[in-house]
């Protein structure tokens, strides 16, 4: 995730033309993770029921990785439905 966000990172050109320093790849990919719900399913379950507790909102958009491998993409879909979703019910 580091490389590809290395190279959206270094794309952004801000709309005033101010000069702006790039934002280091690894550490924004690690508070991405630490923000999100990734990791393994019981994790994943406890951050977005915080979220929902602490926002008020009950439902969500949820997106998986999609790494151009359709079996993955569909694994990833399955294992969100499967094995996180209940653990919200």
């Amino acid at each position: 995730m580091p490389g590809w966000l290395r190279q959206g990172l270094g794309a952004h050109v801000t709309v005033d033309g101010r000069e702006r320093r790039m934002r280091d790849p690894v550490g924004y990919a690690e508070l991405l993770c630490a923000l999100h719900p990734v990791g393994p399913p019981r994790l994943c379950a406890d951050r977005l029921a915080a979220t929902a507790e602490r926002t008020g909102i009950t439902r969500f958009a949820l997106m998986v990785e999609g790494s151009g491998d359709l079996a993955a993409t569909e694994q990833n879909v399955r294992r969100l439905g499967g094995e996180v979703l209940p653990l919200l019910l």
